[in-house]
């Protein structure tokens, strides 16, 4: 083989590494899984850390370019009338980019309002996702969804 195949071979494994490396992060984690239920009209806030130095897309008003976070929660008896409620996003601005992005940073705070007709005696598993795109002051990311299980205990 030629020092040039063995360069080539080289930096093609390095990208590949690096890219499977980049792929595995995480910029947000969830906070608390475990919340008091009671029956009737129940509001949890599900609080997301951002990882320092990055932040997320805004869920709605964002760039044709760019991902907008979503919460997606399973649909799950007993619980009826679920919504959410993102918080209004703050403005920074990019060096290349003419329009401001919408973006979350540091902690994001998602309330979720919801029924519950009768509770039962065990916990309820209530399975959620997140879907970001996370940005640093240089370069987007590929988007990520973040799983997570959330246990409603009745009071």
């Amino acid at each position: 083989m030629s020092c040039f195949q063995n360069i080539k071979l080289f930096l093609l494994f390095f990208i590949g590494v690096s890219w499977s490396t980049n792929a595995q992060i995480q910029w947000v984690q969830i906070q608390d899984t475990v919340y008091q239920v009671q029956k009737g009209k129940n509001t949890i806030q599900l609080q997301f850390s951002i990882t320092e130095g990055y932040h997320i897309q805004a869920n709605t008003g964002v760039l044709d370019w760019i991902s907008p976070s979503a919460l997606n929660m399973e649909t799950k008896n007993p619980l009826a009338n679920v919504s959410m409620y993102f918080p209004k996003p703050h403005e920074i601005s990019l060096i290349g980019i003419k329009e401001p992005l919408q973006v979350f940073s540091e902690t994001l705070i998602v309330q979720l309002e919801f029924y519950i007709a009768e509770i039962p005696k065990d916990s309820i598993p209530w399975k959620g996702t997140l879907s970001y795109q996370a940005c640093d002051n240089k370069q987007c990311y590929y988007p990520r969804t973040l799983s997570f299980m959330l246990q409603l205990d009745p009071n």
